[in-house]
């Protein structure tokens, strides 16, 4: 009797031992996993970015001057067309542009191995524009023009390490310089303008489904994400007639057919993101079955 109560004690201890070893590897591996995968980062810049929908027409898609990356694994992504009066690389009779730069970048300094600091940033470019979006659409008028000096964006997140984990923050900038916006003979225009706070997301126009936005800046900080969007200028368009343009703002008879548009032309956008994720699901299980396991080897008699 007391040889099988023994046999019976030693055969628990092992159970219990080996279930605290299946239980203790499984915690490590979840700690491991989460502190080479947890963070992620991404970010990128675009110089130029049009989808338009315009009735009876075909859609409208350009995207020219863009780089973009992903980390874990830091990465520094270039892309810049560069001359002067270079032509804007399309056959779409809709559309007639030069440029002398088309650039962006994207970079992050975050690798598998990071522990310190780092940083995530999205840039982009646009020099020297002019752009014609459906030339002679009126009798002598063109429906779109704009020109500009220099229009640029850099949205940058950065992460500082602390005891209590990571501590993010934003420092992005805008540059406008010399914006001019002429729409069926109506002229919209920004000069030089800078860097504070006050300049950031300023309408020009905003009427009749048309929208003109400066220099906009959208940015959420969260003990576990971070997020800045910007981008120099955003042309929207939301179902905008061009009749109720004609006569609401040009206060002219419109002959014809109306025409409907929809869609953005956006100039000088980036964006840059960091998240770290949340502890692993798989953690607190691995956790959970080990005082399961544990409770029922002591409570069996």
């Amino acid at each position: 009797m007391l040889g099988s109560l023994k046999q019976y004690t030693r055969k628990k201890k092992q159970q219990f031992k080996m279930l605290s070893l299946v239980t203790t590897g499984a915690v490590v591996m979840c700690f491991s996993a989460s502190s080479h995968a947890g963070i992620i980062s991404s970010s990128f810049g675009n110089a130029l970015h049009i989808d338009l929908a315009i009735s009876d027409l075909s859609p409208i898609a350009i995207d020219l001057g863009n780089a973009n990356g992903t980390a874990p694994s830091g990465y520094k992504a270039t892309n810049s067309l560069v001359d002067v009066d270079r032509t804007l690389p399309t056959q779409d009779p809709l559309i007639n542009a030069t440029a002398d730069i088309f650039s962006a970048m994207a970079s992050s300094t975050l690798e598998n191995s990071t522990i310190g600091d780092f940083t995530t940033i999205g840039s982009s470019t646009i020099e020297n524009l002019s752009f014609t979006l459906l030339q002679n659409f009126l009798p002598a008028l063109d429906f779109i023009n704009i020109s500009n000096t220099t229009l640029s964006s850099t949205s940058k997140v950065d992460a500082s390490s602390s005891s209590d984990g990571y501590v993010f923050s934003t420092a992005g900038s805008s540059v406008v310089e010399s914006i001019n916006i002429n729409i069926l003979g109506n002229n919209i225009t920004a000069s030089v303008m800078d860097d504070s706070p006050i300049m950031n997301n300023v309408t020009l126009f905003d009427a009749l489904g048309l929208g003109v936005f400066l220099n906009e800046a959208t940015t959420s900080c969260i003990q576990s994400f971070c997020t800045e969007e910007r981008s120099a200028l955003r042309i929207s368009f939301d179902s905008f007639s061009v009749q109720n343009w004609v006569t609401d703002i040009l206060k002219q008879d419109f002959l014809g057919d109306d025409v409907l548009i929809s869609g953005n032309i956006i100039l000088a956008s980036s964006q840059a993101t960091t998240q770290v994720s949340e502890p692993s699901a798989a953690l607190l299980l691995a956790l959970g079955l080990g005082l399961i396991g544990r409770r029922r080897l002591f409570n069996k008699k």
